[in-house]
């Protein structure tokens, strides 16, 4: 009978403490990891003024994710080999939480640890298929960190593992081009449209490399592709914009003046006319025998400059 009265005083003290804990929600998983939601997440924060409540109430809620918070708590205090046993406990503890692999994928690649934060952004994608591995943000970061070789080393490991989404591949074309490996820049930005033809962002790197090579005509052909792809209309309207100037642009540079005046005016019904943009619009007009009209665009571009400054 006392073992009975023990056991059920013990139930219904971890019931109080329980009921008592606050219920504190998971950061989203790209919150910074130094930020004080983990903290709150792991329970450090709460300060109970009893000690030994203190520690029973964080035995009674020591789940997956208050595991999981805690380990991202000690990584980002410099305790990472800690903070990812953690991690790794939470995620065998869940073994359906997707974001104990994510984070410690977070964390390996802050350590510069790329092929293992791979490895689990890959167990991360496997418990949800959905996820989009963060390639593309590790990517930048290790291109301003490190270099462009660098940045490239890293993407072309994700891709092999297929870690590599559209927005990942866009910034590994720029990457082959920044590195010379122009060909291999215009063979990834193929096989994206390929793979997408309703995303503009692949005709535009295209346009780019024609650009570059003085193709013009072929330069307007990707970016009317651009501007005809189905998710052009998701595109903000400075974005919109940027690539109807290039469009302007480049049919200027073919000697289309009727049609690179219509592009350059959709620029600018879309944003402010930056001073190099008004400039284009001056020599469209002029190139159409219109002197009196380029004076008013070249007198706008003259205002903008005070305003934007040269560009």
């Amino acid at each position: 009978m006392t073992d009975k009265i023990y056991f059920l005083t013990l139930t219904l003290i971890a019931a109080f403490f329980v009921g008592c804990v606050p219920s504190v929600r998971m950061p989203p998983v790209q919150e910074p990891l130094d930020s004080a939601a983990w903290q709150r997440c792991s329970g450090e924060t709460d300060n109970p003024a009893n000690p030994r409540d203190a520690k029973l109430a964080e035995e009674l809620t020591t789940n997956a994710q208050t595991m999981t918070c805690k380990g991202v708590v000690a990584a980002s205090r410099g305790n990472v080999t800690e903070g990812l046993e953690i991690l790794n406990e939470a995620a065998i503890k869940d073994k359906a939480d997707h974001r104990p692999y994510y984070l410690t994928g977070r964390i390996l690649a802050a350590e510069g640890r790329y092929e293992e934060a791979l490895t689990a952004f890959a167990r991360s994608q496997k418990r949800f298929p959905s996820l989009e591995v963060p390639a593309e943000r590790i990517g930048r970061k290790i291109e301003d960190r490190e270099s462009p070789a660098a940045a490239l080393e890293f993407l072309l490991m994700a891709r092999e593992r297929k870690l590599c989404p559209y927005g990942c591949m866009g910034l590994l074309a720029k990457l082959y081009q920044k590195t010379g490996a122009p060909d291999k820049a215009e063979a990834t930005y193929i096989e994206m449209v390929q793979g997408a033809p309703g995303e503009p962002a692949a005709y535009v790197g295209l346009a780019g490399i024609r650009n570059r090579d003085g193709k013009y005509q072929e330069e307007v052909t990707m970016l009317e592709q651009a501007v005809k792809a189905r998710h052009f209309a998701d595109l903000s309207d400075g974005q919109k914009a940027n690539i109807y100037y290039s469009l302007a642009f480049a049919r200027y540079n073919a000697g289309d003046y009727g049609e690179a005046g219509a592009a350059i005016e959709r620029a600018l019904a879309l944003r402010e006319g930056l001073p190099e943009w008004l400039v284009l619009a001056g020599w469209i007009v002029m190139k159409q025998e219109r002197p009196t009209i380029a004076v008013r665009w070249f007198a706008k571009a003259s205002v903008a400059v005070d305003r934007f400054g040269a560009g």
